[in-house]
């Protein structure tokens, strides 16, 4: 008869410790489009737009690919016209190990994100101070609101399919 430890493992055993490291992280796709720059006459007034999204795709075992997708369109103010387009789509890729499907995504959204959003944030911000603008103040993202409103969506939109199918 063997004796149990206290995590529930058998004496000989070793329980499986969950790993989450990032490997590496790179730019899949950068992007800046401008239709005049801004020392060709008066800086205009901007009113700024930002699109955020975060993506996780499994890309071998135990490796999780996560995509952060950042957007910007800056518009004239006084006309309304564009006038720059900035996006960045930043991959961090990590070994991801004894931990539930559901954790893992948890992890991975979050964590993940909030590990590769600095170099997205810095890369995006040059791209635009290079386009010959001011930078934009890109302050913290609290990646695990963004997630817990994701799962309420996802969560009431399939409960509202259950109801209409019924």
């Amino acid at each position: 008869m063997s004796e149990e430890t206290k995590n529930g493992a058998t004496e000989g055993q070793e329980e499986a410790q969950p790993v989450f490291q990032m490997i590496g992280q790179f730019v899949r796709d950068l992007s800046f489009e401008c239709a005049k720059p801004a020392f060709i006459g008066e800086m205009p007034k901007m009113d700024f737009e930002m699109d955020l999204g975060v993506k996780v795709d499994k890309v071998g075992d135990n490796l999780q690919e996560v995509t952060l997708m950042l957007k910007a369109k800056a518009k004239n103010k006084d006309d309304d016209s564009t006038v720059y387009i900035a996006e960045i789509q930043n991959v961090g890729i990590f070994h991801v190990e004894n931990v539930s499907d559901d954790a893992a995504h948890a992890m991975l959204f979050v964590e993940g994100a909030n590990l590769i959003y600095p170099q997205a944030r810095h890369i995006f911000i040059a791209c635009v101070t290079d386009g010959s603008f001011p930078p934009p103040m890109l302050g913290a993202i609290d990646f695990r609101t963004l997630y817990m409103q994701r799962q309420a969506e996802t969560a009431a939109a399939a409960e509202s399919e259950a109801t209409a199918t019924n």
